[in-house]
């Protein structure tokens, strides 16, 4: 599903996988099957793997998916057939002790070196990393730890390492949110010539997380206008299925995929809704699996007020309206949320009967 920036073509690798899954907390092998499908459909290129994820699905991983092989040492290198995946990851220091291995062309057919961004940000430690190893045997080099935006911007790091490295040599970039720039920087890499960007969904991965994978898609869907053509409309079930398998609790604000992004509560902003939804939201919650939410609060108007009780089919006139605004107003502050439709019938209900 590789899309076009420009005339030149671009890959996504998410990592999603890779030390997030627990095989003792995993509940069940088909939810872990469904989510790496569910990857795949969204639009991403590559599912980066380890042995962890091998040992548990064992020989189940779904077909007709491309997949990378992360080698964590020398054992996985040595007992995993590695030609089953297009790609092998492997770390600086651990790569360098593969390559004195006899085996090392017959093993591995495309590689994928992982070097970290303070090891190559600049002209003389790319040109010493050079002359240490030669890079003719790698496919790709991934930068790793790239937090700085503009990294891409001054002494264009890319372009160095092809000069010195060769014009051939692929480069991923994997950025970390340290900086909060981690989807902003793995968006200029590919601006600014990164074949490939390594993600994760959520941006859940290490110390300071990675890009978001649906962040990026969003981003190259309606920003860039790239071409995505994965299936964005499950990003809501494949967020469910995530918290599931992994335990970990989606905050209801993320970007892009939390639960609460679509609600919307202040009167002006439920009226810009009611007549352009595009005011206020730059693309349809349907194309993330989201609903439009109407909630009411402490800064609903009477036009939100009306519109609600609608929905939910209720006619309010307008003296009844005013007493409704005030008490839920004081509902609202009270419970310190906006209020739950059983909540809003009750208050209508109680202004009926005064």
């Amino acid at each position: 599903m590789a899309f076009l920036i420009g005339e030149n073509k671009k890959i996504i690798i998410d990592k999603t996988l890779i030390g997030n899954i627990k095989e003792e907390e995993l509940q069940s092998k088909s939810d872990l099957l469904k989510m790496i499908i569910m990857l795949n459909k969204i639009g991403l290129d590559y599912i980066e793997v380890d042995n962890n994820i091998i040992r548990i699905l064992s020989n189940l991983l779904p077909e007709n998916i491309e997949y990378i092989y992360r080698i964590e040492n020398i054992d996985d290198f040595k007992t995993y057939p590695l030609g089953f995946f297009f790609c092998t990851v492997v770390e600086y220091s651990l790569f360098i002790e593969i390559n004195k291995m006899k085996t090392y062309d017959a093993k591995i057919k495309h590689l994928i070196v992982e070097i970290d961004y303070d090891d190559i940000n600049t002209e003389n430690k790319i040109i010493k990393l050079i002359e240490n190893f030669d890079f003719k045997s790698v496919y790709s080099i991934r930068i790793i730890n790239v937090y700085n935006d503009l990294f891409f911007e001054e002494n264009n790091v890319i372009n160095m390492i092809r000069h010195y490295a060769g014009s051939n040599i692929k480069i991923d970039i994997c950025a970390d949110n340290r900086s909060y720039l981690a989807t902003a920087s793995a968006i200029n890499a590919l601006i600014n010539g990164a074949d490939s960007i390594t993600t994760a969904l959520f941006g859940i991965d290490n110390k300071y997380g990675l890009a978001a994978t649906e962040e990026v898609l969003l981003s190259l869907k309606y920003v860039l206008k790239a071409g995505i053509s994965g299936d964005t409309t499950i990003l809501n079930i494949l967020s469910e299925l995530y918290e599931k398998i992994s335990g970990n609790v989606i905050n209801g604000m993320k970007p892009i995929v939390g639960r609460d992004i679509f609600k919307y509560e202040s009167g002006v902003h439920a009226d810009g809704i009611e007549k352009n939804p595009a005011t206020y939201e730059p693309y349809n919650p349907n194309a993330v699996g989201l609903e439009r939410k109407l909630v009411i609060g402490k800064h609903s108007g009477s036009k939100a007020i009306v519109k609600k009780l609608k929905s939910l089919g209720i006619e309010c006139d307008n003296d009844d309206i005013k007493k409704v605004l005030k008490f839920v107003r004081e509902k609202s502050i009270e419970v310190k949320r906006g209020l739950k439709d059983e909540e809003l019938i009750q208050i209508y209900k109680k202004v009926k009967e005064l």
